[in-house]
């Protein structure tokens, strides 16, 4: 799910740097990025640039692959995970795999976008819902991982629709569907490591707070 084949406005692909560049000046990577957690996320980037090489082509300009930026932000929270989809767009443009003209649009509409999806359904969560751990698992984790692959899909749709790549009928029939069953494996991924990781890494799942979703009424 990239945009790095021409078929958007170079326009569009110039201006998507511009928050992208913002947010690199105001918050770069080495700043929200604690070091004892570095080797981790190095190490889900470079995983998650694997994942993303595992895609489908729907038609010239159109792919679907696992987004994995749910998961991202429930392991390191919100920066650490926009950084890591950048890191794993990074690695995918330098073996070749997509281009590195719409890497910034590609970090904003399938990171940016789908970690505040997952962010704000927890912080909906924690305010809302009970404290319990499988409120976590499945509102958060689960539906959280559908949810952030359907804000993804819907971003790709619009946007390809908008640069003339194809009629907003035509990809809503035979691109938005796709991503929308994908987006079942997205929630069905990030919700059962996100659960493996509770259980046997505790540590590695930074936005699980035992004081919140342990605590007994």
């Amino acid at each position: 799910m990239d945009y790095a084949d021409g078929s958007l406005s170079a326009g569009l692909l110039i201006a998507s740097w511009l928050p992208l560049l913002v947010l690199a000046l105001w918050l770069p990577p080495w700043r929200v990025l604690p070091r004892a957690r570095l080797g981790l996320w190095l190490a889900a980037g470079t995983l998650l640039a694997a994942l993303w090489m595992l895609r489908a082509s729907v038609t010239p300009g159109l792919t679907l692959h696992f987004l994995g930026a749910a998961l991202l932000y429930l392991m390191f929270g919100a920066l650490p995970a926009i950084w890591g989809v950048a890191f794993a767009a990074l690695l995918v443009a330098g073996l070749g795999v997509s281009g590195f003209e719409g890497l910034a649009l590609t970090v904003l509409a399938a990171g940016a976008l789908p970690v505040g999806v997952v962010h704000a359904m927890r912080l909906g969560a924690e305010r809302w819902l009970p404290p319990n751990p499988f409120v976590y698992f499945f509102f958060v984790a689960f539906l959280g991982g559908a949810l952030s692959m359907a804000a993804a899909g819907a971003a790709s749709t619009l946007l390809h629709a908008l640069a003339g790549h194809a009629s907003l009928a035509q990809l809503a029939s035979g691109y938005l569907p796709y991503t929308l069953l994908l987006g079942w494996g997205e929630a069905f991924l990030t919700g059962m490591l996100a659960t493996i990781f509770v259980v046997y890494r505790r540590e590695w799942i930074l936005t699980f707070d035992d004081a919140r979703w342990l605590r007994r009424r």
